[in-house]
């Protein structure tokens, strides 16, 4: 179970660091059917299957959630550069978007 959790936290966070929420969706969803599938058939009680299913899930979410926001304050802002649009142009320079 620990090495579900772990699994879940580490795709969390490469999805927080790279994709949108809606990929979240998609990861959750089928993370959902795995864990299902492979504790029925892993001979595992409802009750187990119903308990690491929610736990991965949660995991798999405050990984993503951790993620961004660290990924948010680390990694610097994209600045939009626009060329300078004075009358004379003389100078050519460029000046950050506002």
């Amino acid at each position: 179970m620990i090495t579900i959790l772990v699994f879940s936290a580490a795709i969390g966070a490469v999805l927080g660091t790279r994709f949108k929420v809606l990929a979240l969706g998609l990861v959750a969803l089928g993370a959902l059917l795995l864990m299902i599938v492979f504790g029925i058939a892993g001979g595992w009680s409802l009750r187990n299957v119903v308990l690491v299913t929610l736990a991965s899930l949660a995991v798999l979410e405050f990984a993503y959630f951790a993620a961004c926001l660290v990924s948010g304050f680390t990694f610097k802002a994209r600045q939009v550069w626009m060329p300078s649009y004075r009358p004379d142009n003389a100078a050519r320079q460029l000046r950050p978007w506002p």
